[in-house]
């Protein structure tokens, strides 16, 4: 009994330890979606200075 005890105790830690990574990898894949719309945004806002004359 002790065995499976612990057999499922360390099934449950690796398990959680996986849903750890995944969700940490989520939330770089997040920031990195969010980071290439940032981009985006100051690219076009960029864009539209040059083509109105607008330089800083």
């Amino acid at each position: 009994m002790k065995l499976d005890l612990e057999t499922r105790r360390q099934e449950t830690e690796l398990r959680n330890d996986e849903l750890k990574k995944n969700y940490e990898l989520q939330v770089m894949k997040a920031d990195m979606a969010h980071q290439h719309k940032i981009a985006e945004f100051d690219n076009a806002n960029e864009t539209n200075k040059f083509t109105n004359g607008e330089r800083n």
